[in-house]
């Protein structure tokens, strides 16, 4: 944007300087540049009087800082910028030094004027646009095939035949299957006399790290966002899952997860087996 300040009568003069910028080399790296946050430079009034002027470049509009702004349209066309002014489309070449330097030729004088990245004192600086980031490399082939191998293994449809707690094992205390596909898990819940209970539950696993670790966490039903922490084991047609839910941690495990499947103390041990579809 343009900010005016000191001799007002030299806004007319000032839009003449900062209008008709046409864009020599790279057209779009001198654009990005323009846009890159506000630009500056001193302009000496026919009274001797210094006048301030301020620049902003928007997407297709400059703003002049003044009291009222200004603002004018322009467009891009063949690395030439075209600004839209009362007296008609001017045009004019601007020169970008670096990334904080640009040249400006007025249109009507044929004269240059360097502007400095900046604004004056008390008015907010743009933040610079953030970097592109780097784009990732490709997960290796090797890499891929574990990471495919493990959600295949967990995928399917599953049925809870027991449950361990406590050193003891039980049979489940109503009919329950699960669903497991991509990264979710959909549980019903079943009881004579009773409408079904539906969960939804997310999770993740690690198979990068050479570990069984898998981290439930329901995103509905009583236990909605409440994490557990658990190892898991697929063999045959067999899952088996040794977990310790938020809330029931064992503050001498740092690692808060069971490391067997023993069942002992506030892990829980599900085991289901694999529904043949």
């Amino acid at each position: 944007m343009f900010r005016l300040t000191g001799n007002k009568s030299v806004l007319l003069g000032a839009m003449a300087l900062c209008v008709g910028i046409g864009i020599s080399a790279n057209a779009h790296a001198a654009e990005v540049t323009l846009k890159g946050g506000a630009w500056r430079t001193d302009v000496r009034g026919p009274n001797g009087s210094v006048v301030t002027v301020e620049m902003e470049f928007s997407d297709h509009q400059i703003t002049i800082r003044s009291d009222p702004p200004v603002k004018m349209d322009y467009k891009f066309s063949n690395g030439t910028l075209t600004v839209k002014t009362p007296a008609g489309n001017v045009h004019g070449p601007v020169q970008v030094v670096d990334a904080n330097t640009i040249i400006m030729q007025d249109p009507v004088t044929g004269t240059s004027t360097k502007f400095v990245r900046g604004n004056t004192p008390g008015v907010p600086v743009p933040p610079p646009l953030p970097p592109i980031p780097p784009t990732p490399p490709p997960v290796p082939r090797d890499d891929f095939e574990r990471i495919t191998q493990a959600f295949r293994r967990l995928t399917g449809a599953w049925e809870l035949v027991t449950v361990g707690q406590h050193g003891k094992t039980s049979s489940p205390s109503s009919a329950t299957t699960i669903d497991i596909a991509g990264t979710f898990i959909t549980l019903v819940r079943r009881e004579p006399g009773k409408a079904d209970v539906h969960e939804v539950l997310a999770y993740d696993i690690y198979p990068l790290q050479d570990n069984r670790n898998i981290d439930i966490k329901p995103l509905s039903g009583p236990n909605k966002d409440q994490v557990l922490h658990a190892i898991y084991e697929v063999t045959g047609d067999t899952l088996r899952i040794a977990g310790i839910m938020d809330g029931h941690r064992d503050p001498n495990n740092p690692n808060h997860r069971p490391t067997t499947f023993e069942g002992k103390g506030t892990t829980i041990v599900l085991t289901y087996k694999r529904v043949k579809r």
